[in-house]
């Protein structure tokens, strides 16, 4: 699609595992994944700290050229670290995109567990649907994860008939904080709620609580 990509690192993380695992003698291969390594490490306590805010993890871009620039001058021996050398080069401008813009995650984790409940309707179907159905289904599964991650319900956003769930959402948290200043007692209510009633006040001041009347 003609936009910006940010590939898996995940992925390309896994694969490097396993190789290590295959061929754990492979001193070029440890090499290149210790490289790797250290700087996904640097990037992922940035975002562990401040989030995937690109005002900060562009600090790491440095980084993130020296890695590539060790890559781009270094002649591999080893036939599986060379190409894995060159399949980080080759996609290198889709590497690093998350450090460029806000919110963009540096896995595919949230597209792999959305795609699930349509592979499971997939599943379900078994072929048996019209390109109307499924283009309606879609529509409302898509409604439907947008409002999961929004942390909104799916039925009370289409009974509300809105048409942005954004300012759906936003109307939402206004009627709460609205509700729960209503149903806080007032300063004035909670100074009373410590006083005892007048039934127990006697002719000498405030009775005692606890203590009967005489």
């Amino acid at each position: 699609m003609p936009c910006l990509q940010q590939k898996c690192l995940i992925h390309l993380i896994r694969d490097i595992n396993d190789d290590l695992l295959k061929h754990p003698f492979d001193h070029e291969l440890k090499e290149l994944a210790t490289l790797f390594g250290q700087l996904l490490r640097g990037i992922m306590a940035t975002v562990d700290r401040v989030g995937l805010k690109a005002r900060d993890l562009r600090n790491h871009k440095p980084e993130v050229k020296a890695f590539l620039d060790v890559l781009t001058v270094k002649t591999f021996e080893s036939e599986i670290a060379g190409q894995y050398g060159k399949r980080t080069l080759k996609y290198q401008s889709k590497l690093f995109t998350f450090l460029e813009h806000n919110g963009v995650p540096w896995n595919n984790n949230n597209a792999e567990h959305a795609v699930k409940y349509f592979a499971k309707y997939r599943r379900l179907t078994n072929g048996r649907v019209t390109e109307a159905g499924l283009q309606n289904y879609l529509v409302l599964l898509s409604v439907y994860q947008t409002c999961r991650y929004k942390e909104s319900r799916f039925l009370d956003f289409l009974l509300s008939k809105a048409r942005d769930i954004d300012r759906f959402v936003a109307r939402k948290e206004r009627s709460k904080t609205r509700r729960r200043m209503h149903q806080e007692p007032s300063s004035h209510a909670v100074l009373r709620m410590g006083l005892p009633s007048s039934e127990e006040v006697g002719d000498g001041g405030l009775a005692t609580l606890g203590e009967p009347q005489r």
